[in-house]
């Protein structure tokens, strides 16, 4: 911490060693001053009585790390930042935590700490900053102004960051954990109290891990949420091991089901490569050995072609393991606290005599795919179809078993075609033996069959998407380093990272990460999460260009869509240095007790002030820019772009400032709800008609809607006394 919080931390600690003790709030930062870094963290600390009392974050993976399966689906938007209210409605049965501490981190370290709480995530590059949660703090407005108006935060405490953190949140790196990062739960001062849940952080609620991204985008305010259960679940550890006896060297994906894992399905995938056993390990809850409902239950799904031939399940300290008669492939495990239950499934490849089995995998998507078995001379004796319905898991062929004569035969598939990509083979073999292929057409195998003994055959093939997505990153006056991220909007699980640093000012730069080359077609969100620079220089976000003009935008964040017509966009985001001091609080925005918290929304309208002007003259055109929304819109920008037959001429703004270059951008500042702001602009007409002038308007705060953020206008153009063009007023344009 810098500036006056950090003067008055080293007051109150100086008064606390002399034995006075300050009240709950008293080392809570102040307004923003210009003296610290003016960018604040408020977290807040939950605990419930059930793990089901808690939402989940947007993916429910084995990342998830409590040690029980979380409550009702999110409500977050992609992309949409963590607020108080939102928490609360999400939340109800859970309850303030004081005295909770936290750690910010430079990074997510690699390595895990391990204990009766299970295996939890924790940061790297530990900062000395101490967070610990009070009774109650105030709210503040997402530019870090205290709002008097607002219900104080419970169990909860704010941060101003240190020039250092700040540095490191500009750059996408800054990362909040529970506890410390060698007690996650805080076990050491409070033995077997606390269990995590769940923790969310500013955008950043995608995986259940202890570790989340505290990113301020346009805002200089953010939350993060943590919950824990009491009292605490003791754990133990369950590893399912998958092992091939024959023929050595297999390589085959099993497929299990059970409540080890948190997907939708409730399964996961072992892969056992060039007959190396394949494992993994769940971390969870121990059972209550009298109640078998609260057992971990696992069951593989056998391949076509393959025998489960033995389960054999070890433990350390006793864990009863079940086997169901009924469903010999399937155990119950009931955990004790601190146990380690190993339990390994071996399988052979025992295909029917004279017989040909038959299996598709693909990755990426799924589909059918015909298959035809064709004998020496080329006959088709066979024609059958294998269709997938979840990526990764092997599907077998329509006819389980094709009886077939003594001989050789070949085996083809047919690719299915797809507007949203193509598809290629990459693997095919018998035996359990994979044979890379490539090469745009499909790969035939060759088999030979037996009387005594037939052939397991699989074709793997993987799902290439079409789209793309491309960032380019400018900056006015300076240089700085911004990063992105890119969510698909169906997929909110999944993540693209990207950062881009300039080197001369208005000259845009690549930015580069994970590829976004191959996309599948669909809506993706595009968020910039700041420009760091220098200490002493903020940024904001002017505007965002995606191939067909500037385009309204809400707190950093842009959404494009790839189609057919338009699989490929290249997004350019312009950041300018700040130059309007930020706002007070606005006392009519209290956030809402309900799902959806308080939006801005700005209506844009554009209106010529003359019906026609002469070639040469000046057309005028009055912006005004409306907040009819109920929370404050802050940084608000509009984008002002003339037509190719005409001149800036002159611009005037109610509030804030323009920069009288083209494409024009004027920064307004805050607009209160029910508050405008206009600006009139001159543009000089100097080519043939139509004069056309569109403007665009985004701001930091997210909207209820950007469909009314956009507007133009045409006018009349005169020559030697006669009309050069036919236009009107067209709000469409």
């Amino acid at each position: 911490m810098t500036g006056r919080g950090a003067r008055v931390c080293v007051l109150f600690g100086v008064l606390a060693a002399l034995g006075w003790a300050a009240p709950a709030t008293a080392a809570q930062p102040g307004n923003p001053d210009q003296v610290g870094t003016d960018y604040f963290l408020t977290i807040a600390a939950r605990v419930c009585d059930h793990y089901t009392d808690i939402s989940a974050n947007k993916a429910r993976n084995n990342i998830q790390e409590s040690l029980r399966d979380l409550g009702p689906d999110t409500l977050y938007r992609a992309g949409e930042l963590v607020t108080p209210a939102r928490e609360q409605f999400m939340q109800p049965k859970c309850r303030p935590l004081s005295g909770f501490r936290f750690t910010l981190g430079g990074g997510i370290s690699p390595k895990k700490v391990i204990g009766s709480w299970g295996s939890l995530s924790i940061v790297s590059d530990p900062f000395a900053t101490a967070i610990v949660t009070e009774d109650s703090v105030p709210d503040r407005n997402g530019l870090g102004f205290i709002d008097t108006t607002a219900s104080p935060i419970q169990g909860a405490t704010t941060i101003e960051l240190t020039s250092a953190e700040k540095a490191v949140a500009a750059a996408r790196s800054l990362v909040l954990q529970g506890g410390t990062p060698t007690d996650p739960v805080l076990d050491v001062p409070h033995p077997q109290t606390y269990a995590f849940g769940a923790l969310r952080c500013s955008d950043d609620n995608v995986n259940g891990d202890n570790v989340e991204y505290a990113r301020y985008a346009t805002l200089q305010h953010i939350y993060c949420f943590a919950y824990y259960v009491v009292p605490p679940p003791t754990s133990g550890t369950i590893v399912i091991t998958k092992h091939v006896s024959s023929p050595a060297g297999a390589t085959q994906t099993f497929s299990f089901t059970g409540n080890v894992s948190y997907t939708a399905g409730h399964d996961f995938q072992l892969k056992v490569d060039k007959g190396n056993d394949a494992s993994q390990t769940f971390y969870r809850a121990a059972s209550t050995l009298s109640d078998p409902t609260t057992f971990w239950t696992v069951a593989e799904t056998v391949p076509p072609g393959w025998r489960l031939d033995d389960i054999t399940c070890t433990t350390d300290h006793g864990s009863p393991v079940n086997r169901d008669p009924a469903r010999p492939e399937r155990v119950a495990i009931g955990l004790i606290a601190a146990d380690v239950v190993h339990c390994t499934y071996t399988d052979a490849l025992v295909p029917p005599p004279g017989q040909l089995v038959l299996s598709k995998l693909t990755t990426g998507r799924v589909g059918t795919f015909p298959m035809t078995v064709r004998d020496a001379h080329g006959k088709v004796v066979a024609s059958t179809s294998a269709t997938t319905t979840a990526p990764g898991v092997p599907a077998p062929a329509d006819r389980g078993s094709i009886p077939l004569d003594p001989g050789t035969y070949t085996i083809s598939e047919e690719l299915p075609a797809s507007r949203r990509g193509h598809w290629e083979q990459t693997a095919a073999g018998c035996k359990a033996q994979r044979h890379p292929t490539r090469g745009p057409r499909a790969a035939e195998l060759t088999v030979r069959i037996t009387s005594a003994q037939g052939q397991v055959c699989q074709f793997e093939n993987r799902f290439v998407p079409s789209g793309s997505i491309a960032v380019l990153k400018t900056t006015n006056e300076a240089t700085g380093t911004t990063s992105f991220t890119i969510t698909p909007l169906d997929d909110p699980g999944r993540q693209y990272v990207k950062t881009a640093t300039t080197t001369a000012p208005d000259q845009p730069a690549v930015a580069r990460g994970d590829s976004t080359r191959r996309l599948p077609l669909g809506r993706y969100l595009i968020q910039e999460h700041g420009t760091a620079s220098r200490p002493d220089r903020d940024w904001v976000l002017v505007s965002v260009d995606c191939g067909s003009g500037p385009r309204p935008f809400e707190q950093g964040q842009v959404q494009v869509e790839l189609t057919r017509d338009a699989p490929h966009r290249t997004c350019t985001f312009v950041d300018a240095p700040t130059t309007i001091a930020p706002s007070p609080p606005d006392p009519t925005a209290v956030p809402s007790p309900g799902p959806t918290p308080p939006a801005a929304n700005l209506v844009l309208t554009k209106r010529a002030l003359s019906g026609s002007v002469p070639f040469g003259g000046i057309a005028t055109f009055q912006i005004t820019v409306r907040n009819t929304g109920d929370a404050v819109a802050q940084y608000v920008v509009v984008n002002d772009v003339p037509g190719p037959n005409t001149q800036l001429a002159s611009s005037r703004p109610s509030q804030g400032s323009c920069d009288e270059r083209t494409p024009l951008v004027c920064t307004l500042g805050a607009i209160a709800p029910g508050a405008s702001a206009g600006i009139r602009v001159g543009l000089r007409a100097i080519g043939p008609p139509p004069l056309i002038n569109l403007a665009v308007v985004g701001s930091g705060r997210l909207e209820s809607t950007l469909r009314d953020n956009k507007a133009a206008a045409r006018v009349h153009v005169r020559r030697a006394g006669r009309v050069r063009g036919r236009c009107a007023a067209h709000p469409a344009c």
